[in-house]
């Protein structure tokens, strides 16, 4: 069973939601020992400073920092942390991630 953390209104498969914690542990750890603030690259690429940003635009940040990530390890990414669908919601990922960075 996931951790209530990463739950949300969003349906997702139980298979989801464990490749899910696996994810974020993963980017935790990679967050925890390389000392990276997140927050700060998605808030410079949100125009409206809505804690929103697109899809496109939260792989290039991921990819930019070196946080590659698969094709599946992204599209549950962005299942789990969208915005009626069309936005990744950068605030709420910043702040679960920061979660699993404090446990590296």
């Amino acid at each position: 069973m996931a951790p209530d953390i990463i739950r949300s209104n969003v349906s997702m498969t139980e298979y989801e939601h464990e490749k899910l914690e696996a994810i974020l542990k993963l980017l935790g750890g990679c967050v925890f020992r390389r000392r990276i603030l997140l927050k700060p690259y998605f808030y410079d690429k949100d125009q409206q400073k809505s804690g929103k940003v697109s899809f496109t635009r939260f792989r290039s940040i991921l990819d930019f920092l070196n946080l590659k990530l698969t094709e599946e390890q992204f599209s549950i990414l962005c299942k789990r942390f969208s915005h009626q669908a069309i936005e990744f919601n950068y605030y709420e990922f910043d702040e679960v991630l920061k979660k699993y960075a404090d446990l590296g």
